[in-house]
């Protein structure tokens, strides 16, 4: 990991054992968060390569600056807003994106 800069998170952020990364305590499922709350994705589903690939297309990975629209398990969605686009995903898949507030 020395060559890679010792990172202790995957491309996707989860934590890479043994690193000692504590994921940041105000990180929630974008299915919790209220709508219009601008967040920054944390980590993001790395177990299905065709989503991880629509994800990659629509910027939605760690770092990245998002916007909750709308959650609505009634209708089984979540829509974000991620530059300037509308990206809209499962509520399953929902509960497996993880973001947090901006830095202050």
């Amino acid at each position: 990991t020395a060559r890679l800069g010792r990172p202790t998170t995957c491309p996707f952020g989860h934590p890479i054992p043994g690193s000692g990364y504590v994921p940041p305590r105000d990180a929630i499922p974008v299915t919790r968060a209220p709508e219009d709350l601008d967040l920054i994705v944390d980590r993001i589903p790395e177990d299905d390569q065709a989503f991880l690939e629509y994800m990659v297309v629509n910027q939605l990975t760690p770092g990245q600056p998002v916007m909750v629209k709308e959650v609505a398990p009634y209708r089984g969605v979540v829509t974000l807003s991620c530059d300037g686009n509308d990206v809209v995903v499962g509520y399953d898949v929902g509960t497996r994106i993880w973001a947090r507030p901006p830095d202050r």
